[in-house]
């Protein structure tokens, strides 16, 4: 199965919704993406759009508000799941989690194409069978107005159903020293930024967010990691920056059968960080007799999804953030995000690849993560302690564009590091910022 990029086009769909919210008792029809729309909390796949009216009526007879529903149908729904027309796509994917964890019992016939069960009310399930199939989407009692997909209960029309919720844990690499002679300004040596890694865990098993960058951390990550008791399966790595990856060998060697993946995009980047230019020419010039000799290099990922003991953990493309090709791992049944560099927390931003319209691309990246309506965004460099709200989202928004003010008004490097300082005094790593600025004024 090769991985359809789920990169979302923000705009339009959020704007179709938008522009059509005022007529509120009609439902949203073949929206492209609605599994990133957190406000859809049914979905239902129908075989011709002449079957919409009756379903809407039984629906909204059951208390649903029709305008926060989504149809799939006909040929035009058929391509949004299945877009290239020759093997199913991410959203079909998702679909089909949902009938089989879900609706084992439930007759999805074109006899029925009523409501087969409603649960209405804050923290319940709303659920629609259609006569293709269905798909749910449920909130949580936790995050009051914050979406939560696939939290569903037991009850009618939910026989077999055995959904275990996941939970998280976040592991902070602290700042080392770095090897330069060119420290920031009134700094005695650099640091290099503080970095997560996030395990997402069941029952049983777990998936391990970016793996650090020494071998020294590599190791003690292994150790955090064996400690949970859990059974590592799938490394994932969200970029290409070698300080995310480079730290996987000890990792591997502690759970051999774990495979480490990434979006083909960023596999390419990661064979780029080990060629000599790079793993000789910058990441052993700093951090000498620190990295792995031969690097793990992430395979592409094969299917558009990670499953964990039948909940997804579905890859997001954003595009440009702090690097190309950036990834985020957006975990619907805990509302989290595991957004990589498109987020910082309380650190200086890495600027230093923005030129060319990256900024720009990196505001395009947080919309998209800002678009999943997340409780919990873990940022990939964050001060150790800081909470992982999604408030990080528009924290490093407002980051940047201070950034590109400043930056509009200085005349030279230092300038631009003053500006940014006066303005972020206590954030983690002036020589980020320091590094951005050079490469910003030169």
């Amino acid at each position: 199965m090769r991985l359809v990029s789920p990169r979302v086009p923000v705009a339009s769909p959020l704007r179709a919704a938008s522009a059509r919210g005022s007529d509120v008792n009609e439902p949203q029809i073949n929206v492209d993406c609605f599994y990133h729309l957190p406000v859809y909390r049914v979905v239902g796949l129908l075989g011709e759009q002449s079957e919409i009216p009756a379903l809407s009526r039984d629906l909204a007879s059951a208390g649903v508000d029709v305008c926060a529903v989504q149809f799939l149908c006909g040929e035009q729904g058929a391509h949004i799941l299945d877009a290239h027309g020759r093997y199913h796509g991410l959203r079909a994917h998702i679909v089909r989690a949902f009938q089989h964890h879900l609706l084992r019992d439930v007759d999805p016939s074109p006899s029925r194409s009523c409501a087969t069960s409603i649960y209405p009310g804050r923290g319940s399930p709303c659920l629609c069978a259609g006569s293709v199939g269905v798909a749910a989407f449920g909130v949580s009692d936790r995050s009051p107005g914050r979406p939560r997909y696939g939290e569903l209960g037991s009850g009618p029309g939910l026989r077999g159903a055995n959904m275990k919720s996941l939970a998280w844990s976040t592991y902070v690499a602290p700042s080392k020293p770095v090897v330069t002679d060119d420290p920031a300004p009134g700094e005695a040596m650099e640091m290099w930024s503080p970095t997560s890694s996030t395990l997402i865990y069941g029952d049983r098993d777990a998936v391990l967010v970016d793996a650090l960058l020494t071998m020294g951390e590599g190791q003690q990550l292994a150790d955090w990691v064996s400690a949970s008791g859990k059974n590592l399966t799938t490394i994932y790595i969200t970029h290409g920056h070698g300080d995310h990856f480079f730290g996987a060998s000890p990792v591997l060697e502690r759970f051999p059968a774990a495979r480490m993946v990434a979006t083909g995009n960023v596999a390419d980047k990661m064979r780029g960080q080990v060629s000599p230019r790079w793993l000789d020419g910058f990441w052993r010039e700093r951090f000498p007799g620190q990295i792995a000799e031969r690097p793990s290099v992430a395979e592409p990922l094969s299917e558009p999804a990670i499953d964990l003991e039948g909940e997804l953990l579905v890859p997001v493309g954003l595009g440009h953030s702090d690097t190309d090709d950036t990834t985020a791992l957006n975990v619907p049944s805990l509302s989290l995000v595991a957004a990589g560099d498109a987020v910082y927390n309380d650190v200086h931003l890495y600027l230093a690849e923005g030129g060319n319209g990256g900024i720009e691309g990196w505001f395009a990246a947080l919309d998209t993560i800002d678009s999943l309506q997340p409780s919990t965004v873990i940022a990939g460099h964050k001060r150790d302690g800081a909470e992982d709200g999604p408030e990080n989202i528009e924290e490093t928004r407002r980051y940047l564009q201070d950034f590109e003010a400043e930056a509009r008004r200085a005349d030279n490097a230092r300038d631009l590091y003053d500006a940014m300082i006066s303005r972020y005094p206590d954030r983690v790593n002036r020589a980020m910022l320091w590094h951005s600025a050079h490469a910003t004024k030169g």
